[in-house]
């Protein structure tokens, strides 16, 4: 188990699914030589291909990233029969990149209850007859538990959900973002750009779950597949 957990206290704080999960984690990424953090990304990696809108296959063949996936799923459901939403990913990343010190970065996501908070602030009240698709942009994403709150919060009033627009600057922050919107079934996209500077920073993107029918996540660095550039 991580020294990070043990010092954090975090995974205390969990269920058991969620400690299975971050034993799988941190067992295949010592028996593959690789840190936490690269074993996190490349399994979030993997469950993107996975969900390819292009090869949809849903499923993933490396056992090693099928077996964290299979805890993973079983600790999103016990997080989930709590919270609205549940973002163990971002949970993770924080731990894992100021333990390699990449904290210089400013991996710092916002609390639950914060993103909570400033989904009801901005969004109540919200109208549950409205037939309108609203769009809600965050433009630093991070791990785009902002968004997932929101979207959590138009699903409680039994409105329509939202088209969610997400970017950052950080690529392993929009893979996050792309995989929390494909796990919750948010319909979006997330772009990786730098915001402040504009549409010339932009570099790929993903869209998610675009049909609305079944779960999928499609990369593209064509500008033109977005709807933020689009509306410019």
């Amino acid at each position: 188990m991580s020294a990070t957990f043990k010092k954090t206290g975090l995974i205390l704080s969990k269920g058991e699914a969620y400690r299975e999960f971050v034993k799988a984690l941190s067992q295949h990424s010592y028996r593959q030589g690789v840190s936490s953090l690269k074993m996190l990304v490349s399994v979030l990696k993997a469950l993107c291909d996975g969900f390819d809108a292009h090869d949809y296959k849903a499923c993933v063949k490396d056992e090693v990233h099928a077996d964290i996936l299979k805890k993973y799923f079983a600790a999103l459901t016990e997080g989930l029969e709590s919270r609205d939403w549940c973002d163990l990913f971002g949970d993770l990343y924080m731990e894992f990149s100021s333990s390699l010190n990449k904290s210089r970065n400013g991996q710092f996501f916002t609390p639950e209850n914060v993103c909570d908070l400033m989904a009801a602030i901005t969004l109540y009240p919200i109208d549950p007859d409205s037939p309108d698709v609203q769009t809600l942009s965050d433009p630093c994403c991070g791990s785009g538990r902002i968004l997932l709150a929101a979207d959590a919060a138009f699903r409680r009033e039994g409105a329509r959900r939202p088209f969610l627009v997400a970017s950052d600057i950080d690529s392993e922050c929009c893979l996050m973002t792309a995989v929390n919107f494909l796990v919750h079934g948010c319909m979006g996209e997330v772009v990786c750009m730098d915001s402040l500077r504009g549409p010339d920073t932009f570099t790929h993107g993903y869209i998610v779950n675009e049909t609305g029918l079944l779960p999928s996540v499609r990369k593209s660095k064509d500008p033109r597949d977005f709807s933020v550039f689009r509306a410019a």
